[in-house]
């Protein structure tokens, strides 16, 4: 058993309800720790969250002059640095605590919340890479350049696309936001209603954000090749049991086809083809 607050081990005396703290100190911070995380709106969970053992370097509840400078955008990059190097499973408000030196408290000061910081990741990355000002009238050429600067963040950041596009709850992200709005934009002047634009900005996205799912849960090429070896048997089996005269003559040619990169510019150019149908019916009327 240890102490909910510290992480030292708590012994048991004699009969009744066990203790949580190992001692009157911590009892006290863990008091303080509830009175100002209902201050700040967190739940009983995120205040009792336990602690990790004894201070140390890096503790996430350990308290230091790195406080002091403690920002926002310190905690937003913290968390892609995260994310990036471990994953997007790895990411919670401990682990930027560790990661930034601070207590774990102390960023609620800055961000409420794990679903506000999430917001926050995806609006600093697209931020990073706005549209242009629209100048041309070529709304090919613009549907495409917006794909391709929306496919480069997740490129860069795969686990970002788990976030926009894993979820029927997307992230309040004003500058992901933009990109739906200058697509519909983008198509505004030729006569389609407000529903039908904004299926044109989602088909984009959805050309966009479905490659960069795939991206996010490719195993390496290493990976790969042992569990297609794994699975060399069964596979085997299936094509004895059932006649799949295309699929059998699967080789490397059609593997590389459907990498989602190949996958992304195939289906770019589709779904741009589709729009060009629906945009020259439009003139038409």
């Amino acid at each position: 058993m240890t102490c909910e607050e510290c992480g030292r081990p708590v012994h048991a005396k004699g009969r009744g309800r066990p203790p949580r703290y190992c001692s009157t100190a911590c009892r006290s911070r863990a008091y303080r720790a509830r009175h100002d995380a209902r201050g700040a709106g967190l739940s009983g969970t995120d205040a009792h969250a336990p602690r990790q053992s004894a201070p140390q370097a890096g503790d996430p509840h350990r308290s230091g002059p790195a406080e002091g400078s403690l920002t926002a955008q310190r905690i937003v990059e913290a968390a892609i640095r995260i994310a990036d190097s471990e994953g997007l499973e790895a990411l919670s408000m401990r682990r930027t605590a560790a990661d930034l030196g601070v207590g774990v408290m102390s960023q609620y000061r800055h961000i409420p919340d794990k679903e506000t910081l999430i917001d926050l990741t995806v609006e600093t990355l697209f931020a990073a890479h706005p549209l242009p000002a629209r100048g041309a009238h070529d709304w090919r050429a613009a549907l495409e350049l917006s794909a391709r600067s929306e496919w480069e963040i997740y490129r860069a950041h795969p686990w970002l696309a788990l976030i926009v596009a894993g979820t029927t709850r997307p992230p309040l992200a004003p500058s992901m936001m933009a990109y739906t709005d200058w697509r519909m934009r983008t198509v505004g002047e030729h006569g389609l209603t407000l529903p039908a634009m904004l299926q044109v900005a989602v088909a984009v996205s959805t050309a966009v954000q479905g490659s960069a799912l795939a991206l996010a849960r490719a195993g390496s090429a290493a990976e790969d090749e042992a569990w297609l070896a794994s699975r060399q048997s069964a596979i085997s089996a299936v094509f004895a049991h059932r006649e799949l005269p295309l699929i059998s003559r699967f080789g490397a040619a059609e593997f590389r086809a459907v990498s989602p990169e190949n996958v992304f510019e195939f289906t770019l150019r589709c779904t741009l083809d589709g729009i060009e149908v629906l945009l020259s019916g439009q003139r038409e009327k």
